[in-house]
């Protein structure tokens, strides 16, 4: 996919598009609203989808630093508590 988003992401501005279209169709055929007022109504709703994705993208690469921060957060607790026990270890061999 695009910038490493995955499947859902990416897709989910086109598939807001067709609900779109087939919200218009619908209404288009029960003529609840004039095919004039939904012409008015298209031009006003622009949508700018590589401003979407682009967004997204900024998203997931704020979550996945977010991952990676937490994960060397991790690796550092884990990399203290060994060297503690190993510490421990040895001022326990010297005791004896």
């Amino acid at each position: 996919m695009p910038g490493g988003l995955d499947l859902f992401s990416w897709s989910l501005p086109f598939l807001a598009d067709k609900i779109a279209e087939m919200m218009d169709y619908v209404l288009m055929k029960n003529s609840l609203v004039s095919k004039k007022e939904i012409k008015e109504s298209r031009k006003s709703s622009v949508v700018d989808f590589q401003k979407i994705i682009k967004e997204l993208n900024d998203e997931k690469e704020k979550q996945d630093s977010e991952r990676i921060n937490k994960i060397k957060a991790k690796v550092l607790t884990m990399g203290r508590i060994s060297l503690m026990l190993k510490n421990a270890h040895n001022n326990h061999d010297l005791i004896q």
